[in-house]
């Protein structure tokens, strides 16, 4: 008898499906209740934290993989042919008073990493790759400073440069440099080295100075402190270290007197820094956190062995079970956590920690966003049939809705079913093996609502595809709208965008936005949607998000190369930094465009200007862009490499500046060091302070000559 997909599966159903003495057995084995001593809630004195507005589980939503289904059907999940009880398959923000939630699931995934190695391969974005909204002034006072470039207007972003116009504090590998910002006499007036780690005699510890943030007179200095075990033999007489932990910082200082900076405290948390921002003095810091130990070590009994840490008054224990959310289905055991700090009283307020890693943060006015993608690129799942085999010709894929704008319903409850396949049927013995691929990326997304420094877990969701970075997220109205890359079983890349309501469920879309090609920048303008696309040619969408169960493309235009970033200019201007390319979708060299976007239905290229570099880092840092429409001016770094075969082999780097007289125009192009990195411009009182890694260099804005050099480094 000749059988389909959805046969084979349901006779892999029947056959795997638990009986009711093992359901009996696993059910006695996860039934434990118990209560930690001594775990509370966290807050400065005198301030009474609010609870959580919601309770037990918030419906995931999105497009499951062909693995969850059948997990879902039997109970159980099945990886590479063995068994492990079934992950959540709903958001739990978890309000009881223990830990037992997470405990079950931490074991689960740590036996599954131990026994067959990570079941999915996440994917990392670093860097945002695209600038952002104009230049943040630091929240401080003294003399006017076009601060950092950030996305969102009034909320910074953590750098490497800091500058209230009083003093400019720059972060080198082990120290903080104070410099007075006075033109032509600018000058050195501090420095001081931040605290080093003590390991003891058994770890090795390294302390990264990462980032700084400045809110009126303090300083957060962000660092993380990574420790390992020092090395040790194995059996075979190699040396060996144990994986690295890392604990994220913010050293807070007193800078009231820049000139003599004062350390106040230190708030920390498990895990690598993610990203940080600032909103009326409130800071918020986010990390990841890998649970990298073995499944013995993990103790019910003790929270500190599997969920994360933070550091209070100097004590360190575990965050409360009532401040941890885990996702459905996690692919590791990996949290994102997020603290607010107090900047002013150097307090912690709050703090939250979601197990569902996440590789992205975006945050508005009214929420934090986490947007974690992962990948599942081949499930091979042992089947039996009982007389024949479906051969597919072509590979099965999951087929999310284009658009779930008239049935709501649907996208909380519908599971994808596998494209039709035409197959060929062979007799085979009962015991043969049923092999299904399928390349499903999505995006996990959980939003963490604000209100003075307090948290909420308030929604998780997902959307089929991956994101490029913080740009491709953008909240408008309550809605958050995102860009993504999907990819199908053939490795081909579709771009689409989706909106979704603030309980994170998918109101409208455009799926594809384009088929064969993946984003590569986006901007969010109020209603308008910027999006490029490239595979040969660079495609710039205008995308109508007026009405958010409608979004539609209103103008495309068609270019060669592609943009890597995008940034509004003016209210009729685009500019766009990325690299030239021909007919056949070859990049050389780099080029700055000036779109018209006057018109949504008409875009236009107004401007090319072809760049003789080769790279820029500002193709991944919006932070390495500087743009001030005040001054007219726009400046970023370029790098050009020369190779003449054997060892000649040669980098120039150079700090170019754009004016816009009508036309954008050329006027500096300042000599970099060769191997320079995290290069910042800043204008203070209409002069450009330039730091290339090594000094910090003072320009007057007219004709750019130099008025005042320092050394840093």
């Amino acid at each position: 008898m000749n059988k389909g997909i959805g046969d084979i599966f349901a006779d892999m159903v029947e056959q795997m499906k638990p009986s009711d003495e093992l359901l009996a057995a696993l059910s006695a084995q996860t039934s434990i209740v118990w209560r930690p001593p001594g775990e509370e809630d966290i807050a400065p004195p005198g301030i009474t934290k609010p609870r959580n507005s919601r309770v037990a589980v918030l419906l995931a939503v999105g497009i499951c993989t062909v693995s969850l289904l059948v997990a879902g059907l039997l109970g159980t999940r099945a990886y590479w042919g063995k068994l492990t009880p079934i992950l959540p398959t709903s958001f739990i923000n978890q309000v009881a008073d223990d830990y037992h939630d997470l405990y079950q699931t931490i074991t689960i995934l740590l036996n599954s990493v131990a026994e067959t190695g990570d079941f999915t391969v996440d994917v990392s974005v670093p860097g945002s790759g695209v600038p952002g909204a104009g230049n943040s002034p630091e929240q401080g006072v003294g003399r006017d400073s076009s601060g950092t470039n950030v996305q969102v207007a009034g909320i910074d972003e953590a750098d490497i440069i800091k500058a209230d116009g009083d003093a400019i504090y720059i972060l080198t590998y082990a120290e903080v440099v104070v410099l007075a910002p006075e033109g032509a006499t600018t000058r050195e007036i501090a420095r001081f080295s931040l605290p080093e780690m003590d390991g003891g005699t058994n770890t090795e510890s390294t302390l990264w100075p990462l980032d700084m943030l400045l809110y009126d007179d303090t300083l957060a200095v962000i660092v993380d402190r990574c420790t390992s075990s020092k090395p040790s033999n194995n059996e075979f007489g190699v040396e060996i270290w144990a994986p690295q932990e890392c604990f994220t910082e913010a050293l807070l200082y007193d800078v009231s007197d820049p000139a003599y900076p004062q350390f106040t405290t230190s708030l920390g948390q498990s895990g690598s820094f993610n990203a940080a921002r600032l909103s009326d003095g409130v800071l918020y810091l986010v990390s990841n956190y890998y649970l990298v130990v073995p499944v013995d070590d993990v103790l019910a009994n003790t929270p500190t062995t599997f969920a994360p840490l933070i550091t209070v008054a100097g004590d360190v224990r575990a965050i409360s079970p009532n401040d941890i959310g885990i996702c459905p289905g996690p692919s590791n055991p990996g949290y994102v956590i997020v603290s607010s700090i107090d900047m002013a009283k150097g307090t912690r307020i709050d703090q939250k920690a979601v197990l569902g890693a996440s590789d992205t943060t975006y945050m508005s006015t009214e929420n934090l966003y986490f947007a974690g993608s992962t990948y599942v690129m081949v499930i091979d799942q042992q089947g039996f049939v009982e007389t024949a085999t479906a051969q597919p010709t072509a590979i099965a894929t999951a087929v999310p809705p284009t658009s779930i704008i008239d049935q709501p319903e649907i996208a909380e409850t519908a599971i994808p079913q596998p494209t039709t396949v035409d197959t060929a049927v062979t007799a085979t013995p009962k015991t043969s093996r049923v092999i299904f691929q399928t390349n499903s990326p999505e995006t996990n997304l959980v939003r963490i609502s604000l209100l003075d420094g307090f948290l909420d877990i308030a929604a998780h969701g997902k959307v089929p595809g991956v994101v490029m970075g913080q740009f491709a997220l953008d909240e408008y109205q309550g809605n958050l709208r995102i860009a993504t890359t999907t990819e199908g079983a053939d490795w081909s890349a579709n771009s689409a965008l989706y909106v979704l309501n603030p309980d994170l469920v998918i109101i409208g879309s455009i799926d594809p936005l384009i088929a064969d090609e993946s984003v590569q920048s986006v901007r969010f303008v109020g209603a308008v949607g910027y999006v490029v696309t490239f595979r040969q040619t660079d495609p710039l969408f205008v995308v109508d998000l007026a009405n958010p169960a409608n979004p539609h493309v209103t103008s495309e235009l068609q270019l060669s190369g592609f943009s890597s970033y995008l940034h509004p200019w003016g209210v009729d201007r685009l500019l766009g930094l990325g690299f030239q390319g021909d007919a056949n979708g070859i990049t050389r060299g780099m080029k700055l465009s000036v779109f018209d976007i006057s018109d949504p239905f008409a875009v236009s290229e107004l401007q090319a200007l072809l760049l003789n570099c080769d790279y820029s880092e500002a193709g991944y840092d919006h932070h390495a862009v500087l743009a001030d429409e005040m001054l007219r001016l726009v400046a970023f770094p370029a790098i050009s490499y020369s190779d003449k075969g054997g060892a000649d082999f040669s980098t120039d780097a150079a700090y170019l500046v754009y004016r816009d007289t009508g036309i954008f125009e050329l006027v500096a192009s300042i000599p970099l060091p060769p191997e320079s990195y995290r290069i910042r411009g800043m204008l203070i009182e209409q002069e450009l302070y330039l730091y290339d890694g090594i000094t910090l260099k003072v320009f007057t804005t007219d004709n750019f000559d130099t008025l005042a050099t320092v050394e840093v480094n």
